[in-house]
């Protein structure tokens, strides 16, 4: 007769070596932030920070735009959107501002102004409009439509209210498009605002 000897118990072998485990504990708090975090948020933290009235410009600098505070900075272009020239975030407020070039094709503003609006109502379908024309800075005679555009439908658009500047030069249309926020602290319209054509900023 037999009887049953019981299995010797040994233990698991060690799979990872102290190093490996250090390297694995030290990255889990960035792969976190890497789950957690948007693309914005990672853009915006790797943009180094702008002063209170300083001046950015896009590539080409034919404009220019005046930082209102300190919570703003340039993000990489295609980060909020494609075919932009330049693209500002404020994280704190929840706000963005983009600038868009594109050939003028011998439109008129209202044209251009039209446009937009009719973009805005394919995506919105109860929307309030409020626009002013000046002078844009910088120049004697190139027009600026500033266009407001709040949503006021059942549901809240994270979008609303949206601010667009548009720029018409003989050659180029400029546009500022900006998400502003509703809190105490927003300051996307004094940005839009401050748009600026540069010395030939209405040449080819």
């Amino acid at each position: 007769m037999r009887t049953a000897q019981p299995a010797q118990w040994r233990a698991a072998p060690d799979r990872y070596t102290w190093r490996q485990r250090s390297v694995f504990l030290a990255g889990a708090p960035l792969i976190v932030l890497g789950l957690l975090g948007s693309k914005t948020e990672f853009a915006y933290f790797a943009a180094p920070a702008l002063a209170a009235q300083q001046q950015v410009a896009g590539p080409g600098a034919d404009y220019f735009l005046t930082i209102p505070d300190r919570q703003w900075r340039v993000v990489e272009r295609g980060t909020l959107y494609p075919d932009t020239d330049i693209e500002l975030v404020n994280r704190t407020s929840g706000e963005w501002v983009v600038v868009r070039i594109s050939p003028s094709q011998q439109q008129s503003l209202d044209g251009f102004v039209d446009q937009r609006q009719a973009l805005v109502a394919a995506n919105w379908n109860d929307y309030e409009m409020q626009e002013t024309r000046r002078f844009a800075d910088g120049s004697d005679n190139i027009p600026m439509s500033l266009a407001r555009y709040s949503y006021k439908g059942p549901l809240t658009s994270r979008d609303s209210p949206l601010l667009v500047a548009t720029v018409l030069t003989p050659e180029r249309v400029f546009e500022v498009v900006s998400h502003a926020g509703n809190l105490a602290n927003a300051s996307a319209a004094q940005l839009v605002e401050s748009f600026r054509l540069a010395a030939g900023g209405n040449e080819s």
